[in-house]
């Protein structure tokens, strides 16, 4: 099916990835010491988003070629029948410790993982820094605090900045 036949799927993926707002880092590496989010949180989050805009996916296929995992996932809209097919590659990575039967199965979950992230385009959130997590208790204070002539400055900083960002008109003249 080319892309413009895909009209209804396009617009419950995009249901989709604006039912989703974001996956916490709930897990550690405990040997190099950092969070991420693990594979089956990102599959509880991404499958409620899926579902509640009538899409399902699925791993239609997989196979090993040059020492990497291509697996092949489809998207479907229930409804209209519409689905797309995307084909994902992951190193396989076999190391003392992981023989090559676990290596094929991390690859494939990874790439699970890293497909639904992709596809619902979803963010991965430290815990307590999401906007609706933070106490800006302090900041408010702050604010509220200062004076309004101190305001007025802080306001005209900040009008600087976003105009100091803003894209420059080219002069018109040419260089040689």
């Amino acid at each position: 099916m080319n892309e413009a036949g895909l009209g209804e799927l396009y617009k419950a993926l995009l249901s989709a990835q604006k039912a989703i707002k974001g996956v916490e880092k709930d897990s550690e590496n405990s040997f190099q010491k950092y969070k991420y989010v693990s594979a089956e949180d990102m599959l509880i989050e991404a499958r409620a988003a899926l579902m509640g805009a009538g899409l399902a996916v699925f791993c239609e296929n997989w196979t090993i070629q040059d020492n990497h995992v291509i697996s092949m996932f489809c998207l479907v809209h229930a409804e209209s029948g519409q689905t797309k097919t995307t084909t994902v590659t992951m190193p396989l990575v076999e190391e003392k410790g992981r023989p090559r039967d676990k290596a094929v199965t991390t690859a494939l979950t990874y790439s699970l993982g890293y497909f639904l992230r992709g596809l619902l385009l979803v963010p991965r959130v430290e815990a307590g820094t999401d906007v609706d997590q933070r106490d800006d208790r302090s900041v408010e204070a702050t604010v509220n605090s200062m004076a309004e002539p101190e305001l007025r400055k802080v306001w005209a900083a900040v009008k600087r900045r976003v105009e100091a960002l803003k894209p420059r008109e080219p002069s018109g003249k040419r260089r040689r």
